[in-house]
């Protein structure tokens, strides 16, 4: 049997009064099933809805007119008068100035900090890369199985992953494409360079928006001079010119031609906070596929997953590849292992759980303002008790008395949320410039439509949080009407009510504070770690060449080197001058070597490999490293034919010599040429900061003029007065001697805050959390005690008729606010234990359970609200016996 439309008729039944139901229904079906037998069941349908919208509109505007003799609606439906209840909310909240500001002023504070730190969160940890089904995208990589990080490879192990794996639709390689400096009519520009493989695009499937991606063709060395632009550069340096595909573009290490264009949305890598301008091909040359000394892991390896193959399944793939190759190699694997992870997780998941703890963290703070205004309106609302019980005698239902309470406030929630956004959207800005450096995604910090909504379902959750619902029960207005405003049963419940909301707002301040303090002593203790070496008046400048260097570029820096070393030497303030080449200190970066003793098996294991270092003489007076025992390097141990001598730091000392002096023993250093000559023992570094580990470090003199090794070359200088002020100098001197070096310019100060940058941020985040939260409690202790002074006025008043003295009185006050917080406290500490052990994690070699910490978050708080009852306290203490006894 055919039957009209269910949600129509359900409408209309709902609408039409009972008496006419069956009258109105029965018709509409009888005609419903006339015309579906003659017209088809569509056009019936279609009727019988136009004729639901058409009595609809009517029926409901008679039920809502109808009304009893007392004016009360009749049978009218849940939301009818909602706007009427707002304009009255607004009403409400303007005659009551002074709450009005302190409750939109604490929601505005806790709201603005969630949406600005869940911004952060957003835009970091939680949304997805910008590829179609990300989801399946994986980063192939070599960690260290030293320290377990690193996420690279090296063009060996991509050449053979690529050839014979199976659970892949493919691979694809990209890696830093070196220095692309264009100059025009404005100067000179460095452009951020990519260099990627013909099989990314297809495997991020994403198209150009003009031309073409790069083919297989374009990887083949000398063929591979064409560059994809981004959009946002093919608009500033094109104008958006859609015939720019076949133009040359000219750069100083030659010309490439554009075939393409991407779109707005691609990035690639996703990870940087700033985007490239072009991508260019990845053409290795054959010897880069082979393993040996010169085949760095410089390579960024993703994959995409064949539908059905699980994350399990690829890695098992990945390991059985890796495991044959080590197999035949197992002196180039010896340091280093294999990692197979999403490509989501190879980019936030260093830094997701610190963002979900701070999201956490903010989460308290949201639950303290909300608390603080439920109590405010606890509070309001005890006073318009009797304007609530007149309104239930009159007839006025109880679910029409929640709604005012609610209308009100949804106004504050809505008014509050609205002034947060506007302050997340300036506290996003701050952030941004204090969030480190190096995060991922940064640039995609920002206060868009997900965090609108999630600021209109917070409003809407506050709304529904604060309201003090349980209050308009019949028994609560009933008892009001009759107490007519004298204290009595409802008050002392009403009391008790604010009394818990008080501790537990204390409780979450203390929780917070705690918080707080565990991150400001751990960051303390990271700064007190001793380093090795002395950060401030240090400069550090890139002399290598970009990675697209021939022979030619580096026969041309040995001899240059020299020339720039002495321009810098002869600046003013420039005490101390050093080559090295390797990773220098505080940058991230693996250069180990193998140590051999006479007569005894290699130091081969992970744990035993040396970082080696090549240096000028005066290396250590530039960072004032200690020498132990012996000697440093002189000029003269640089020169060519000149005796082969190492030094010693005293961690290489003890491991490579327990228990003897290693002055005069010679050794020997994987990648070099003969036996070296232990000639001193330096003072150890970290040279990955205060969180590295002291690890053994080998030094051999630097012969600038014959690279051997790494190429990457850093200038180190020590100045006599600020370090900052002295670079544009140096990169002048440079410049002077090498124009085509980049030479960026670091001080070391700058490189120490970059990896101390997420711990400060944590510092600060939480710090500021647990100031807010005072103040937030310090206003709800605050209100709270002020109207405790206002119930208590007469009983104050007969006190000091009695000979009560004021000192007497403010000390009643105060310890009436201290035992209500002294609950607080308890439950705060007692919380803050047990969730400190979710923290410890996060801190820097701290005991997340610090009986110093928890006792000085207490003392704030005590300290917080014994000021904040201070004030009504006082003015207990000067109430007149008189006019207290004539209120009675």
């Amino acid at each position: 049997m055919t039957r009209p439309p269910r949600l129509s008729a359900w409408f209309l039944r709902m609408s039409v009064a009972p008496q006419d139901r069956d009258v109105v229904l029965g018709d509409l079906h009888e005609e419903f099933g006339t015309r579906a037998a003659t017209g088809g069941v569509a056009a019936a349908r279609r009727w019988y809805r136009r004729q639901v919208r058409r009595s609809i509109g009517p029926n409901l505007r008679r039920r809502i007119e109808r009304r009893d003799r007392r004016g009360a609606l009749v049978g009218a439906r849940p939301f009818t008068g909602v706007v009427q209840d707002v304009r009255r909310a607004v009403r409400a909240l303007r005659a009551t100035p002074s709450f009005t500001v302190v409750a939109l002023a604490v929601l505005a504070l806790g709201i603005g900090a969630t949406t600005a730190i869940y911004s952060v969160v957003d835009g970091v940890a939680l949304r997805g890369l910008p590829y179609p089904e990300d989801g399946q995208l994986m980063l192939l990589s070599e960690p260290s199985l030293v320290s377990g990080k690193g996420s690279q490879a090296s063009a060996p192990e991509y050449h053979d992953w690529r050839a014979e794996q199976t659970t892949f639709d493919d691979l694809a390689a990209s890696r830093g494409a070196g220095s692309f400096v264009t100059r025009d009519v404005h100067g000179a520009e460095s452009l951020r360079a990519w260099a990627v493989s013909a099989s990314l695009f297809p495997l991020l499937k994403s198209v150009p928006a003009l031309g073409r991606t790069f083919t297989k063709e374009d990887e083949v060395p000398g063929q591979d001079r064409v560059a994809i632009l981004s959009d946002e550069f093919w608009r500033r340096h094109f104008a958006a010119d859609p015939s720019v595909v076949g133009r040359p573009l000219a750069f100083e290490a030659g010309v490439w031609t554009i075939v393409g264009v991407m779109p707005a949305s691609f990035m690639y890598p996703a990870a940087l906070s700033k985007p490239m301008d072009l991508w260019v091909p990845y053409a290795p040359q054959p010897s880069d596929f082979i393993r040996g000394k010169l085949a760095a892991r410089n390579l960024g390896v993703i994959g995409r997953r064949k539908r059905g193959v699980s994350i399990e399944r690829a890695r098992a793939d990945i390991e059985r590849i890796t495991a044959s190759l080590r197999q035949q190699t197992p002196t180039w694997f010896q340091s280093r292992g294999v990692a197979v992870t999403t490509l989501q997780d190879a980019i936030v998941g260093n830094v997701k759980a610190w963002m979900l703890m701070l999201l956490g963290a903010v989460g308290f703070v949201l639950l303290i303002a909300c608390v603080n205004v439920a109590n405010l309106l606890l509070a309001r609302a005890t006073t318009r008790a009797r304007d609530a019980a007149v309104r239930s005698a009159l007839g006025a239902s109880r679910w029409r008395i929640v709604r005012g309470l609610l209308a009100e406030s949804l106004v504050l929630s809505v008014a509050g949320t609205a002034i947060g956004v506007a302050l997340a959207v300036w506290g996003v800005h701050i952030l941004r410039t204090s969030l480190p450096p190096n995060l991922p995604r940064l640039s995609e910090v920002a206060v868009n439509v997900r965090v609108l909504v999630a600021a209109a379902a917070m409003a809407v959750a506050v709304a529904f949080g604060v309201t003090p619902v349980w209050q308009t029960s019949s028994a609560a207005v009933g008892t009001s009407l009759r107490e007519s405003g004298r204290s009595g049963g409802a008050g002392a419940a009403r009391g008790r009510a604010r009394s818990i909301l008080l501790a537990a707002e204390v409780a979450l301040a203390v929780v917070l504070l705690v918080g707080a303090g565990l991150f400001v002593s751990s960051f303390a203790r990271l700064l007190r770690i001793d380093l090795g070496f002395e950060v401030s008046n240090v400069l550090s400048v890139d002399l290598s060449p970009r990675q697209r260097a021939t022979d030619a570029d580096f026969a041309r820096l040995g001899t240059t080197v020299g020339p720039g070393v002495e321009a810098v030497r002869r600046l003013p303030g420039v005490a101390w001058v050093a080559l090295v080449s390797g990773t220098p200190p505080l940058v991230l970066g693996d250069d180990r070597a193998a140590i051999t003793l006479p007569g005894k098996p290699p130091f081969d294991a992970p744990d035993d490999l040396a970082d080696e270092k090549l240096i000028t003489a005066d290396y250590f007076q530039v960072l004032r490293v200690p020498t132990l025992r012996g000697r440093t390097f002189t000029d003269r141990d640089s020169l060519p034919g000149a005796p082969q001598v190492v030094l010693l730091n005293d961690v290489a000392a003890a491991r490579y010599f327990p228990g003897t002096d290693p002055i005069g023993v010679s050794v020997l250093i994987s990648g070099v040429t003969g036996a070296a000559t232990v000639v001193g023992v330096v003072h150890s570094v970290r040279l990955q900061g205060p969180e590295g580990e002291l690890r053994p470090e080998v030094y051999t003199p630097l012969d600038w003029q014959h690279f051997r090794g790494n190429p990457i070359l850093t200038l180190v200088l020590r100045t006599t007065t600020d370090a900052g002020s002295t670079g544009p100098a140096v990169r002048a001197a440079i410049h002077s001697t090498a124009p085509d070096l980049p030479a960026p310019v670091q001080t070391y100060d700058e490189l120490f805050g970059t990896l101390v940058a997420q711990r400060r941020f944590n510092m600060i985040v939480l710090a500021l959390f647990g100031i807010l939260a005072v103040a937030i409690a310090g206003v709800g202790i605050y209100g709270v005690m002020t109207y405790l002074v206002e119930q208590r006025t007469q009983e104050i008043g007969v006190r000091m008729a009695l000979g009560a003295e004021p000192s007497r009185v403010v000390g009643m006050v105060l310890a009436r606010a201290m035992g209500m917080m002294a609950i607080g406290l308890v439950l705060g500490l007692s919380a803050g234990w047990l969730l400190a052990r979710f923290v410890g994690s996060f801190l820097f070699k701290g005991d997340p359970h610090d009986p110093i910490v928890y006792a000085s978050a207490g003392g704030v708080l005590v300290i917080a609200g014994l000021l904040a009852a201070l004030v009504p306290a006082r003015r207990a203490s000067r109430v007149d016996p008189v006019v207290a006894l004539r209120a009675q």
